[in-house]
């Protein structure tokens, strides 16, 4: 896990980036009893960590390569109690439904299925955290190829302060 706090000029409150990379189940080379027990140890510290070291009141993304993919007891322990981080939406997700403009659908819809890379946005109590798009640039090429096993995606968020309570 890696922790950065970003001050953004004019914002009131820094913008936290939690960045992890969790284990496979079949790459790992074990059963995948012995693979989806590390799993839930590295959601366990993960949530832990998430808890002890991002405000619950700022704004907030938790992004990585999760290794969820279609396996039903991963998604469960992502999800459970609040979430990775409780509040935040990921932003495939958002993109897949509609919410955000999407340019990239069919990587995107990609991305969605492969299951493995997740990004929880959140906003915080004095800073609005909206996500506004998702765009693929290393998506599958037009010859179906692809850099990685993974397709890189970009969230692009708009970031502003929000009114102090009791400020119209």
């Amino acid at each position: 896990m890696l922790l950065v706090q970003i001050q953004v000029p004019g914002i009131a409150q820094p913008v936290v980036i939690v960045d992890t990379h969790m284990n496979s189940r079949g790459a790992s080379g074990v059963a995948d009893v012995r693979s989806d027990r590390a799993y839930d140890w590295q959601v366990q510290s993960l949530h832990q960590f998430v808890r002890a070291n991002v405000p619950s009141d700022a704004p907030a993304i938790v992004a990585g390569d999760f290794n969820i993919g279609n396996v039903p007891n991963r998604l469960a322990d992502v999800t459970a109690d609040g979430g990775i981080m409780p509040g935040g939406v990921d932003a495939v997700r958002q993109a897949v439904n509609g919410t955000v403009e999407n340019p990239d659908s069919a990587n995107t819809a990609a991305i969605a299925r492969h299951g493995k890379d997740w990004m929880f946005g959140r906003s915080g109590s004095r800073t609005e955290l909206s996500l506004q798009s998702v765009t693929v640039p290393f998506g599958r090429g037009a010859d179906g190829h692809m850099l990685s096993d993974h397709m890189g995606y970009i969230a692009h968020y708009r970031v502003e302060s929000r009114p102090e309570q009791g400020t119209p």
